[in-house]
């Protein structure tokens, strides 16, 4: 018997009157059909000690024996000591996952409805749900004879449970052993464990402590599916034939032999496999050629953020060595699709979200010599490693706003505040009661709206609504009080924003087309593109598409062609001025202004082209880059333009 059905005569046997099947139904939520079948299994196991369960319609069900209460405390004590039923399904889920993957078993369905106290629909919801997110991961549910089994390559199944895993780990805790114990012998952790910090010795390799998590699921994974038989593919790329991974391919496989405790030889692809994984958490590789290449990655990264920024960060030694060793492994990570969690991704992306946006543009160049595709978590770890740098040659300031009129007032004041602050600045917000409490030590100055006596620090009274004379006044001691003009830029949001846009526009830029025809312009196009683009047949296919669908002409004297992301291989922005207006679906056309964002730099700079796009409804800012004579003086007017200009 199952544990539902247990429970089942459990209930009739406390009952002196009729039970009805669908008040039981509703308790262990499943059909009336079911409880029905339930007790026809129930008798079949007690008509053996002369016990009945009846069935009387329009009344329900009882136990009809004055002694049931004495003779089947034994049956029910004997059944709940043995082993004749599984144990609950209290985590659906977590139950699934482990018998379908860790286990590697073939699920009955009505076992599994039976042991969980579910409905057939719901277990088939439960199954659903693995179904799809394993059509992400090409893997697929094979059913036979009511039985579920995993279908895919090994390789995509290794994958899909380490994310899986991953998932569940608690990102704060550097040794999340406690939830690894869920789904592996705590011996076998420990046993991992302790090889890992062994044989690192001997080896000379030290595992950052941020990484123990991804290597110990990595290798937990791979233990457990060698143990029940299932065995990576060899791999086209063998690291046996590059002597510069030798070391760490030795280190691999001594870990597995130690761990599996065999002195059979362990196949290569399971070495290769972990070796991989070995070099995502950072061991160093001994090799020339790829550390030249990998330095001067560096190097270029660190230059391209220092022009956006405008400060120099070229001469931060320790900057460049953090991101490369940070950056070898995250290479191997992304070309091997091995997850490591930032627990402070979407913080990093909220306080410093410019500085995060450089940086996802500024790598470029790297994850295409690497042939990689990077991702938040991996993007928001290199920004840490930009703002340690930036925050020492510019020191943070810490203000203080005091605003009792309300929350309304007090989010504008500080919306206004960030406008002007640099990134790295903390705004800090105060009720007028706890001045008293607040550590003043710590604050560069102080935005009130009510007025403060007797304060030591810089104090700037304002209205409760903020005008500009007052925040001019604060931009004013804000700029002074930077260490010098360089970090003051650095403050200025619309100038990072300023130089992202020039990032993007280089030199895609041409004067006085003498182009007549949409199709000459596209092959305009084909000069202001970049070669990474070109070399993409559906890049201008794209274009032409998404104009046939609707013009983007403007009333306002600009057109708009935007390429599918999808197409884009390096994002970027040009601008065509033509020596002649031209007809555009309806509307006469003087520039020609090309979007061509990438998939993946879309959040990255959708608020450059939100404040592009501001400006376009202005006749007047199409008319002054329509007579830009050259491309430097076109890129001042696309970034210095005003709207207050259209009033002077």
């Amino acid at each position: 018997m199952n544990n539902r059905q247990i429970m089942i005569l459990k209930t009739l046997r406390s009952k002196s009157e009729h039970i009805a099947a669908k008040d039981l139904a509703a308790v262990y939520n499943v059909s009336t059909k079911t409880i029905y079948n339930d007790i026809d299994s129930i008798n079949a196991f007690i008509s053996k000690f002369n016990i009945t369960i009846e069935k009387t319609p329009r009344k329900g069900i009882i136990i009809n024996d004055n002694n049931k209460f004495q003779k089947l405390a034994s049956v029910l004590n004997d059944l709940e000591n043995s082993k004749a039923f599984d144990p609950q399904v209290e985590d659906r889920e977590e139950y699934l996952f482990k018998e379908l993957f860790i286990n590697r078993h073939k699920l009955n369905i009505t076992s599994y409805e039976d042991n969980a106290y579910i409905s057939e629909g719901s277990a088939r919801r439960d199954i659903k749900k693995f179904e799809k997110l394993l059509a992400k991961a090409k893997l697929s549910f094979h059913r036979e004879n009511g039985l579920f089994s995993l279908m895919g390559n090994e390789s995509y199944v290794r994958k899909f449970t380490k994310d899986y895993l991953h998932s569940l780990i608690d990102s704060s805790n550097f040794e999340d052993i406690e939830t690894l114990s869920r789904f592996f012998d705590l011996k076998t952790i420990l046993d991992c464990k302790n090889v890992i910090i062994q044989l690192g010795k001997k080896y000379n390799y030290d595992l950052s402590q941020r990484y123990f998590n991804t290597l110990l699921i990595d290798l937990l994974v791979q233990i457990n599916m060698i143990q029940i038989g299932y065995f990576l593919e060899p791999s086209k790329n063998s690291l046996s034939f590059d002597m510069n991974h030798f070391e760490v391919f030795f280190y691999a496989r001594e870990v597995l032999t130690q761990l599996l405790k065999t002195k059979e030889e362990i196949p290569s692809a399971e070495i290769e496999a972990l070796s991989f994984t070995l070099l995502a958490v950072g061991f160093k590789i001994n090799n020339i050629d790829y550390n030249t290449r990998l330095n001067k990655s560096v190097e270029s990264l660190i230059q391209k953020v220092s022009k956006i920024l405008d400060i120099d960060l070229s001469h931060d030694l320790h900057l460049r060595d953090m991101l490369i060793s940070h950056i070898g492994p995250m290479i191997f990570r992304l070309q091997k699709s091995i997850s490591v969690n930032n627990p402070v991704v979407e913080e990093v992306k909220k306080e410093y979200s410019v500085l995060y946006n450089i940086v996802w543009l500024s790598v470029r160049e790297l994850t295409e010599a690497f042939n990689i595709k990077m991702t938040d978590d991996e993007a928001a770890f290199l920004a840490i490693h930009f703002q340690i740098a930036v925050e020492k040659i510019h020191k943070p300031m810490n203000i203080l706003v005091i605003c009792p009129h309300g929350i309304a007032t007090s989010e504008l004041l500080i919306s206004k505040l960030k406008r002007v602050i640099s990134d790295t600045d903390k705004i800090v917000k105060a009720d007028y009661e706890d001045l008293d409490r607040a550590k003043l030590s710590n604050i560069d100055f102080i935005v009130s709206s009510v007025k403060l006596n007797e304060v030591s620090i810089p104090v700037f009274e304002v209205s409760p609504v903020i005008t500009a004379q007052e925040m001019n006044l604060i931009q004013s001691f804000y700029y002074k009080s930077l260490n010098n003009n360089r970090l003051a830029k650095f403050g200025e949001r619309s100038e990072l924003k300023n130089n992202l846009i020039r990032e993007l526009i280089g030199e895609n830029i041409l004067i006085h087309s003498k182009s007549k025809t949409m199709e000459a312009i596209y092959e305009d196009m084909t000069k202001i593109a970049h070669e990474e683009n070109l070399n993409n047949p559906l890049f201008i296919e794209s274009i032409k598409k998404r104009e046939s669908m609707g013009s983007t002409g403007v009333y306002t004297g600009i057109s708009l062609p935007h390429c599918d992301p999808k197409q884009v291989t390096k994002s970027q922005l040009g601008v065509i001025t033509l020596e002649q207006p031209m007809l555009w679906g309806k509307n006469l056309i003087k520039v020609v202004f090309l979007i061509a964002i990438a998939e993946e730099d879309i959040e990255s700079t959708k608020q450059i082209l939100i404040n592009l796009y501001r400006k376009i409804e202005y006749k007047n800012y199409i008319e002054e880059l329509w007579k830009a004579s050259t491309a430097e003086e076109l890129v001042f007017t696309l970034i210095n333009w005003r709207e207050d200009d259209v009033r002077k």
